[in-house]
């Protein structure tokens, strides 16, 4: 869980074009997120999942975790809140 003590208004993650910052920045909401180290990484390494990959996935969540979005015009599901999930490997191209 994030700390209490973080602003409800989200910061957006470097990178980003200006409208996309001013998007997350209006209309994002600050909620609290998984810390996927601490949470996880013992039982998804118990999987046979790398390392590498499950920082991968901690570093997503990181930048996206906690940031509510609005749902899209076409988009009736709700808002948005990116999340990293279990990583999955491919037979064919692995990890």
């Amino acid at each position: 869980m994030a700390d209490n003590s973080v602003s409800l208004i989200p910061v957006a993650p470097a990178g980003l074009s200006r409208r996309a910052q001013r998007f997350v920045e209006v209309d994002g909401v600050r909620v609290p997120r998984q810390d996927i180290r601490r949470r996880h990484r013992d039982a998804w390494i118990g999987y046979g999942i790398p390392a590498a990959e499950i920082e991968r996935a901690a570093a997503f969540q990181d930048r996206w975790g906690g940031i509510a979005l609005p749902p899209a015009p076409f988009y009736e599901g709700g808002p948005r809140i990116p999340d990293a999930d279990l990583p999955e490997g491919s037979a064919t191209e692995g990890w």
